[in-house]
């Protein structure tokens, strides 16, 4: 290194070559500038040997030879005479001169080359020296960072082993390190010898050769691992890793674990196997959660097939639909995914229920993101047509994007032929009500008939006929309340019945029940009380409906009371509500009876004299009533012989803005009566009862039993008055009140049906054929009577006043 710096010091050749040229110059220039003193023969040599001496030191031995042979030349031109020639004097002294020039400034030149050369050398040698005391410097500097280098990362590196020596010790996971290639030094930390229920040290990967020296035994599939075939030591011997081996331990206290098990080799310098080292995972748990897993989806599977149900995901971003196993089964569709998407399945919905299907989808949101929706859909393998009921929830991202949805479709084929079946039932049952209805109400009506006119036909002298006629009447009434029963709890389990809402007092409501209930009351001959509160207090509701819910109360109250009990009836208003309390004294409800009083068909009395009677309807239809007028119903009762109380709850109404002033008390305006009455009828006894009856009352009577005699007669008789049955043989009523209408002369009789049919839907129909009222059978001699009176003051009236007097 001190070589190539000495080199890299060293002038370059041409500059002391130059000096050369340089040193002659100003040696011949200072030789001239002191010519004139010298003269020819007085140091003509002089300038130039010094120059010699000077480019010697500075350019060296080559240098200082081209200035001797330079300088000889110049002295020769311009000094030694003859000047201006290089032609040799013969003067021996001038020659000797020039000889001795030469000679001592080339032994001067030698010298200074010498001088310089050891000059050049001593500082080579100082240099070398100089360096390798820096290098050695540096080297000693360097070594001692090594070292310290060295000491901290040995610092460091026992710091990091007891960070893995404590890692290892504190996973979770089992660890085990053999030190050697026959295991008989393995390392285990903590979890893996709690796994195994191992001594702490113990060769927990290995085991002995048997497996029941280290306290557990290593079994796959059921049966003892050869020792060979132990991981660890399979890895060992064949040099290579045994990657998720699951095993069975069975340790000492009889505990079965399930490990997953990897081991790699480990190799010294020479790549022979040294040890190796291991993991064990407790899978354990997560071995009985795949099985329970396994189970639960067999035990979906089975519930999926049995309920003949497909579980269906869609993705709705790549549009990818995946369905259940069983989805060949009951759609005809593959299992597994689908890529074309939601428009593809509609294309097997019916054409009707699409629309339905895209509305249930798209109306999903973040706030309601389930929908339920039924439709028809056409299988593909074999074309049937089934019903299937789609219950869904949509997932949606941060942004509100729905962007899943997950479902199951039912095939509800057979529950929607039961469903319709069940509807048809429904419908026959009630047509059969209907029907009943009216074959009861036909004998009822000559025997209510029958009942007025042994009334009017009895005396003041005949006790025992009054008797028998008020007997009759009140066995006609129960009768006509059961059947009137009967059909309400009908329509309104169909929802047929509409209330008729206004503004009414309470008060009046309760007047018009008790109206309706004082005559089973004071046949039991109980206390009955009313208790209202100072105020008027008002509800929205249907009168006739709420009087005939409260009515029921009462009733039921009179039966379930021993004759001369108490029954009490309370109305208290709070600050939204209106309470209707009936109180009764009678036999009670049983504890397990009362929370299904209000069920339909439901009777506290089983006994064989059912002395109570009824049929269990009076209270389911308090209830369905009650549930109309957005109220509730409550029963309350302190068990048997302790008394009954049922509470009416309903919204309070504010008091009319100006109460309407009550009409004067003047008896209206008296009309003709009917002088000419038709009465058409097919039950003969019907008709003739009630010809009998309005004969009696002194009106002219005429009857037919089929409405196209009823058309023949009508046009001769001209009535003032005609009562026509619906159900005629041949021509029904509303074809015969029609074909009436039509005819000039009868276009203003009045016309009123006296029916067995009550429903809403008969009704309206008798108000559409041209009907002036609608009486439902038995028709009660005082609603009769007023209407023979008067039958004018029903003509324009609307068919509500009709209904009303139903």
């Amino acid at each position: 290194m001190s070589s190539n710096k000495s080199m890299a010091r060293e002038r370059p050749a041409i500059l002391r070559y130059a000096s050369a040229v340089v040193g002659v110059l100003a040696a011949t220039g200072l030789r001239l500038l002191f010519d004139p003193w010298l003269g020819d023969d007085r140091f003509v040599f002089a300038t130039y040997f010094a120059a010699t001496l000077v480019v010697a030191w500075y350019g060296g031995l080559g240098p200082a030879l081209l200035t001797v042979v330079a300088g000889t030349l110049a002295a020769k031109f311009f000094f030694v005479p003859p000047r201006g020639s290089l032609a040799l004097a013969e003067d021996s002294s001038i020659l000797f001169g020039l000889a001795l020039y030469v000679v001592v400034a080339i032994i001067g030149a030698l010298l200074s080359a010498s001088q310089r050369k050891a000059r050049r050398e001593a500082e080579r040698v100082s240099a070398d020296a100089l360096e390798r005391q820096r290098r050695l410097e540096r080297e000693m500097l360097e070594r001692r960072a090594a070292e310290a280098k060295i000491a901290r990362l040995n610092h460091e590196l026992r710091h990091r082993l007891e960070e893995l020596q404590t890692i290892i010790e504190l996973s979770p996971v089992g660890i085990a390190i053999a030190d050697d290639p026959e295991c008989r030094r393995v390392r285990a930390n903590s979890a893996l010898t709690a796994v195994l229920g191992a001594r702490q040290g113990a060769d927990a990967v290995c085991g002995a050769l048997s497996g029941n020296a280290a306290g557990y035994r290593i079994l796959r599939d059921g049966q003892d691992i050869p020792p060979e075939e132990i991981p660890m030591r399979y890895a060992i011997a064949h040099g290579a890793a045994v990657q998720g081996a699951e095993l069975d331990v069975v340790r000492a206290d009889g505990d079965t674990r399930t490990l997953l098990t990897s081991v790699a080799p480990l190799f010294d310098e020479e790549q022979r196997v040294r040890g190796a080292i291991g993991y064990c995972l407790d899978i354990t748990e997560r071995k009985r959660m795949e099985r329970a897993m396994r189970l639960h989806e067999q035990r979906l599977e089975l519930a999926l097939a049995a309920g003949r149900m497909v579980a269906w995901d869609w993705d709705v971003n790549s549009g990818e639909i995946t369905r259940s196993e069983n989805a060949a089964e009951v759609l005809g569709l593959p299992p597994g995914p689908c890529s074309r998407g939601l428009a593809w399945f509609l294309q097997t919905v019916h054409a009707d229920d699409r629309a339905a299907v895209v509305d249930a989808v798209e109306g999903t949101t973040p706030d309601r993101p389930e929908y339920v929706v039924q439709y028809r859909y056409r299988r593909t393998d074999d074309g049937a047509l089934i019903w299937l009921e789609d219950r869904a929830r949509a997932q949606f991202d941060d942004s509100g994007r729905r962007v899943r949805i997950d479902g199951i479709l039912l095939d509800v084929t057979e529950r929607r032929a039961a469903e319709q079946a069940l509807l048809d039932a429904d419908h026959r049952k009630d047509e059969f009500l209907a029907m009943l209805a009216h074959e009861l109400r036909n004998p009822l009506a000559p025997m209510r008939n029958a009942v007025s006119v042994l009334r009017l036909s009895s005396g003041p002298d005949q006790p025992g006929l009054r008797w028998v006629t008020d007997l009759l009447d009140r066995q006609v009434d129960q009768m006509t309340r059961v059947v009137d029963d009967l059909l309400d709890i009908s329509r309104i389990t169909r929802g047929m019945i509409s209330l008729r809402r206004e503004r009414v007092a309470v008060a009046d409501v309760v007047e018009r029940a008790f109206e309706i209930s004082r005559p089973l009351l004071e046949a039991r001959r109980h206390h009955a009380t009313v208790s209202l509160p100072p105020h008027t207090v008002w509800l929205e509701a249907d009168a006739v409906r709420l009087a005939q819910a409260i009515s029921n109360l009462l009733n039921n109250a009179a039966k379930f009371t021993p004759d001369g009990g108490h029954v009490a009836l309370v109305v208290e208003r709070d600050a939204e509500t209106v309470a209707v309390r009936v109180r009764d004294s009678g036999q009670g409800i049983p504890p397990h009876i009362l929370p299904h009083v209000f069920d339909l068909f439901m009777q506290a009395d089983r006994s064989l004299d059912r002395k109570a009677g009824g049929l269990g309807i009076g209270l389911t239809l308090v209830k369905r009533l009650v549930d109309l007028h957005g109220g509730s119903v409550a029963a309350y009762s302190e068990g048997a012989g302790r008394g009954t109380e049922f509470t009416i709850r309903l919204p309070a109404a504010e008091a009319p803005a100006r109460a309407e002033a009550p009409p004067e008390s003047r008896a209206a305006p008296a009309g003709e009566p009917a002088d000419r009455v038709l009465i058409v009828e097919d039950h003969r006894e019907t008709a003739e009862s009630l010809a009998v009856l309005a004969r009696l009352w002194g009106h002219r009577v005429r009857t037919v039993h089929d409405g196209h005699a009823a058309l023949e007669l009508a046009r001769d008789y001209a009535p003032d008055l005609i009562i026509l049955d619906i159900g005629l043989p041949g021509m029904d009523g509303y074809a015969v009140a029609q074909a009436m209408r039509e005819e000039k002369a009868l276009r203003d009789t009045v016309i009123v049906a006296a029916t067995g049919y009550g429903s809403e839907d008969a009704r309206q129909r008798s108000a559409a054929a041209g009907f002036d009222m609608h009486l439902t059978k038995p028709v009660d001699s005082v609603t009769l009577k007023r209407l023979l009176a008067d039958p004018r003051a029903y003509r324009s009236a609307p068919l509500a006043q009709g209904l009303a007097a139903g």
